[in-house]
């Protein structure tokens, strides 16, 4: 698995400039086949902690539920854009992203183990 980051900017109509950062897994056949087979697209892999929403109040809910940031399997497979004005949301996301795929990499790492045999030698000291 390889992580591709790619760093954009614009320029505003008003001026100022807005900062994107796009993040895209490069998959193997057999990593593309375990993501599909274990049904990984889902899994969350990073999750901004955040303030607890209001159970009782949709708009709460709502607004909680579309921004909160979140990253799943499926982004980095389907490739994630974050944009932003402040440049260090960018590189804070960048770690992250680059935190998630390492994650993912450990999962993909994993899944390819099943089915076989691993032994492990213990020896006193």
């Amino acid at each position: 698995m390889e992580l591709l980051l790619m760093r954009d900017q614009q320029s505003g109509m008003l001026g100022g400039t807005k900062f994107q950062l796009t993040a895209k897994a490069k998959l193997t056949d057999a990593e593309s086949s375990a993501v599909k087979k274990y049904k990984m697209g889902e899994t969350i892999l990073y999750e901004k902690p955040t303030d607890k929403p209001d159970p009782n109040s949709f708009m709460s809910l709502a607004r909680h539920r579309f921004t909160v940031p979140r990253i799943q399997v499926r982004d980095l497979v389907d490739g994630k854009t974050i944009e932003t004005k402040d440049i260090l949301e960018i590189l804070d996301a960048e770690e992250q992203l680059t935190d998630a795929a390492k994650a993912f990499h450990k999962m993909l790492r994993a899944a390819s183990t099943f089915g076989g045999e691993t032994a492990l030698t213990f020896a006193d000291e």
